[in-house]
């Protein structure tokens, strides 16, 4: 004997059919969302941060330049406030090449840290987005086909008057 199904109201399986449509739906969009996500912070890191640190330690290796060939010129005429004051100006270059060249290196490492740890996480929500993409169409035709099945039954036993 074939097991008996014991449903108590077909709207509720199509309210829940909707409903898992929509979450589908609004599923779809945060994973889109969240990929978009992923990806600007990557150009961000990658090409502004990255490039804005370039500039900035280029930038800093001419004050450098500057200031060290001063502390030349000033040694050489031999003028000793002179050579302090561009000693001072070298030691300040100097420690801003230092934070800029840091400051790159840190971003040079986020970029590396990015691609291993947030493009890890964002491949594990690729087994939800094939359900999204794959299964859950066929759980919602799955569902239609349910309820074709018991409208047609219900139909049925309205017929032969077994219902009511």
């Amino acid at each position: 004997m074939a097991p008996q199904a014991n449903v108590s109201s077909i709207e509720n399986i199509k309210e829940f059919r909707r409903q898992l449509a929509d979450y589908g739906r609004k599923s779809g969009a945060i994973l889109d969302e969240i990929h978009e996500e992923v990806m600007r912070t990557r150009q961000w890191l990658e090409e502004i941060q990255r490039g804005h640190w370039k500039r900035e330690v280029k930038r800093c290796e001419r004050v450098l330049d500057h200031a060290q060939s001063a502390m030349l010129n000033a040694r050489m005429s031999k003028m000793r406030n002179s050579t302090m004051t561009e000693q001072l100006a070298v030691n300040r270059a100097k420690a801003q090449l230092d934070a800029a060249n840091a400051k790159l290196a840190k971003v040079r490492r986020w970029c590396q840290l990015y691609d291993t740890r947030v493009t890890f996480l964002e491949k594990g929500l690729a087994g939800f987005r094939n359900w999204l993409d794959a299964d859950q169409p066929k759980a919602m035709n799955s569902l239609a086909l349910s309820i074709e099945m018991l409208e047609a039954y219900e139909q049925t036993g309205d017929r032969t008057g077994q219902n009511g």
